[in-house]
């Protein structure tokens, strides 16, 4: 098969390590893979490490711009008809928007249009209007597309209306067994130099994005170290809230306490070395972190948002919270029993197990070959 992948945004986050995925896993099985993305950034790097060949697309941009958005539905219409291919696969609403109107408007020979649904943004922070519009533009996507992949069972039951469901199928996210050998350098030393002082010791992995939670987080480890709990706080990522989650740790006076690390490639090889993995997201779909953390043999603590409940099995594998005080006193009994650390994650190391990423992979390819045009999957 000839594959198109299309997706907004080129840095490199959840969406786009899945498009990466999906991609590297499809040329394997022999098929010809192209990737097509609207913003530079990180993405573009790794899909050149991989061997895949992608294509940018300038006026694909992530924010509305009712003329601009024009024009890139051209755009996607032309590098559909110079490509020909068997699938279109799209991700994030706004490329599933204009790439499924630049895919339906193919006269001959029109591809079989796949949308994933990474998180429906009508389930995101927004006014009321807005949220209305952005669930009115995903139901055109659905409704659009010959096949819906959900990531996770949660964004399949907030289809709606039920009968939407019938384009729809669950694929959850799977990845690769953790690679259990940490680098060491500045980081690897900053951490270790926290062990030696007998902290207890926090890992998240998350864009700096309002969604993600992380000035709740701030408000969290505050509480922690007011109750006197020995506590340190790394996150990797970068993003557009970082100069405001710096000013709030400031503010918090936790320099000594939260350490922002900044993007760093294949961050989740740290893992090893923390006692717990922190995610206060208030929107997910079904997050790449968790898995790698459980791969990781690490237990979670995370808002019990999206399809993160369906990973994280409260007491099991981690706990799950509906606030910030919940959260608190999940990371504040784990920090003080070693002994439930250990039990939570082997438990999370031998559940990984049910998502792997041949399985993720396969499960993709048997949508593309089963769904034609107009398809529906069974």
């Amino acid at each position: 098969m000839k594959i198109l992948l299309v997706i907004t945004k080129g840095n490199y986050g959840g969406a786009q390590r899945y498009v990466c995925d999906v991609a590297s896993g499809m040329i394997a099985k022999g098929n010809h893979v192209t990737v097509a993305f609207g913003e530079p950034g990180l993405l573009a790097g790794h899909l050149a490490n991989l061997g895949i060949s992608h294509v940018i697309l300038p006026r694909l941009a992530r924010d509305p711009a009712p003329i601009n958005d024009l024009r890139a539905i051209f755009d996607l219409r032309q590098l559909i008809h110079n490509e020909r291919p068997d699938v279109v696969h799209l991700n994030s609403s706004k490329a599933g928007f204009l790439g499924a109107i630049a895919a339906r408007t193919i006269l001959r020979n029109r591809p079989t249009v796949v949308f994933t649904v990474h998180g429906w943004p009508f389930n995101e922070k927004r006014s009321r209007p807005a949220r209305l519009l952005y669930y009115v533009l995903s139901m055109v996507i659905v409704a659009l597309s010959d096949v819906v992949i959900c990531v996770s069972r949660k964004a399949l039951s907030d289809l709606q209306p039920p009968f939407m469901r019938r384009r729809a199928t669950v694929i959850h996210n799977g990845i690769r067994p953790a690679v259990c050998d940490p680098p060491v350098g500045e980081i690897g030393r900053r951490v270790a130099t926290e062990r030696a002082r007998r902290k207890f010791l926090i890992a998240t992995i998350a864009e700096l994005h309002k969604n993600k939670g992380l000035d709740s987080g701030i408000s969290i480890l505050g509480s922690l170290r007011e109750a006197g709990v020995p506590v340190h706080w790394f996150i990797f990522g970068e993003g557009e809230e970082r100069a405001l989650l710096e000013e709030r740790i400031r503010a918090a006076r936790l320099e000594e306490v939260v350490t922002l690390c900044g993007y760093v490639q294949d961050a989740s090889r740290y893992l090893p070395l923390f006692d717990v993995f922190f995610l206060p997201s208030h929107t997910e779909a079904f997050p790449y972190v968790l898995l790698e953390a459980a791969s990781s043999g690490l237990p979670s603590v995370a808002r019990a948002v999206g399809g993160i409940p369906e990973l994280v099995v409260q007491e099991v594998t981690g706990f799950l919270g509906e606030d910030d005080r919940e959260l608190g006193t999940h990371l504040e009994r784990l920090a003080k029993d070693t002994l439930l650390r250990s039990r939570l994650g082997t438990a999370a190391k031998e559940k990984i197990s049910d998502f792997s990423l041949d399985r993720m992979i396969e499960a993709t390819r048997s949508v593309y070959a089963l769904a034609g045009p107009g398809g529906r999957v069974a």
